[in-house]
């Protein structure tokens, strides 16, 4: 869900370093566009990716339109209600089209199709709004008061312990102006500056992760992570590092480490803020540093002992990853190729009348007479949506063979016909698997 959506997570932290009134190049106009970009549009990105991840394209609809009600029930950031909403309503509409497809008059699909993404999104909205949004703002709410409880007992290291997975809930803005800025205000009035401003605000346990994962990671997240861990650095932007937590989540005992440590560091060497950092980059923060060798010493010794530390518990996992991914993949694909991997027959088309939807529903009577051909699953895509695995056999029109095949490649087996409807070949094709079976 996050992965897929890092582009995203990275304009908006852009967007935010540069143009916000705190940012290096202040444009209220274009700062108008931050914040319907984080509370709207990142989460139904998540939301519709998390749905199509379990039900392709009708799932991530379905999943962006539940995510409506999570957003506005949600006291914070929606990122987290997304997540939860997107994979929940893509498999409920999954559950549904299945036990009514069978049911289905020939003719009448796209019109079912319809209406049952559209009742089956506005269930979801209310429940979305009514249980899934009380129960985390709850769980939110928590947090923050466990946050304050520990800086009112003096146990200030270990506060990071609760700050660290809540700012990777998108809950540090909440934290960071709810509970540690005002505090944070008073102490400065009385002693000039404050530790509580660095918190949260300290970039080192992000950047220990995205280092981490830039030098022992693999494929996108790999790539990604340096320009990532400059946003982080230079920008300020908390958020951007967040998504490649959440993919792995052996990384909260990383952020956790890096926050701790680093707040035992500016703790040990009295260092503070004079005022609140935001955005909490290197920048901003020893802008922010009181005057003097000794308070920019700490803080910086703070920041890298963080970062050193968040590295350090961040790379056996990173590097475990690594090198365990390949052979997790190698051994999908192994069995893939054996007889408990469900065939699938996929019908491609386009979205037009005489859909592969109604090739899909004609076949699937004629595979329910006579006894179903066991382990074969009917699917019909929408022609770049299609991603074939070993075994799978496509069914298309014949004026749509070049377009398959340069979507699917050279070696897969594709099957054409001149009408999905009336044709010779379902038979053939239905004894060909049952005699294999």
């Amino acid at each position: 869900m996050v992965l897929l959506n890092i582009g995203a997570f990275i304009a908006w932290g852009l967007l935010s370093a540069i143009f916000l009134p705190s940012g290096w190049f202040p444009v209220p106009a274009i700062a108008k566009i931050i914040t319907p970009f984080g509370h709207y549009l990142l989460p139904l990105l998540v939301a519709y990716t998390g749905g199509q991840a379990v039900y392709e394209q009708r799932g991530g609809v379905v999943g962006a339109v539940t995510c409506i009600g999570a957003i506005v029930g949600s006291n914070y950031l929606a990122i987290l209600p997304a997540m939860i909403c997107g994979p929940i309503a893509g498999w409920c509409l999954k559950k549904w089209d299945n036990f009514l497809r069978p049911h289905v008059k020939q003719g009448f699909e796209m019109i079912v199709n319809n209406l049952s993404s559209g009742i089956m999104g506005m269930l979801l909205i209310l429940g979305a709004f009514y249980i899934v949004d009380p129960i985390v703002n709850v769980f939110n709410d928590a947090l923050a008061i466990a946050t304050t409880s520990l800086i009112a007992r003096h146990l200030l290291p270990l506060a990071n312990i609760v700050i660290e997975p809540a700012k990777v809930f998108f809950l540090n803005n909440a934290i960071n102006s709810g509970v540690l800025t005002p505090m944070g205000v008073e102490q400065a009035v009385h002693g000039g500056k404050s530790i509580l401003f660095l918190l949260e605000t300290n970039p080192g346990p992000g950047l220990g992760i995205l280092t981490a994962v830039a030098l022992f990671g693999h494929g996108a997240s790999k790539k990604s992570a340096p320009g990532a861990a400059l946003i982080e650095a230079i920008g300020g932007i908390h958020e951007i590092y967040f998504p490649y937590v959440i993919m792995q989540p052996m990384l909260f005992l990383a952020v956790i480490a890096g926050g701790v440590s680093g707040t035992f560091t500016f703790s040990l060497f009295d260092a503070g803020l004079k005022s609140a950092a935001s955005p909490g980059s290197l920048i901003t923060i020893l802008l922010l540093t009181p005057r003097g060798f000794s308070q920019f010493f700490a803080v910086l010794a703070g920041i890298a002992v963080s970062t050193v530390v968040s590295f350090i518990v961040a790379v056996p996992f990173v590097h475990r990853d690594m090198v365990t991914g390949p052979a997790m993949v190698a051994a999908d694909a192994a069995s893939v190729a054996t007889t408990k991997h469900p065939l699938r027959v996929i019908f491609a088309g386009t979205e037009e009348m005489g859909s592969p939807a109604i090739g899909a529903h004609v076949f699937s009577g004629k595979l329910a007479q006579g006894g179903t051909a066991p382990n074969i699953k009917l699917s019909a895509m929408v022609i770049n949506q299609i991603q074939p695995e070993p075994g799978d056999i496509i069914i298309t029109k014949t004026s749509l063979l070049k377009l398959v095949r340069t979507q699917v490649g050279p070696d897969q087996e594709i099957i054409t016909v001149d009408n999905f409807i009336r044709n010779d070949v379902y038979s053939t094709l239905i004894a060909r698997l049952r005699s294999q079976a």
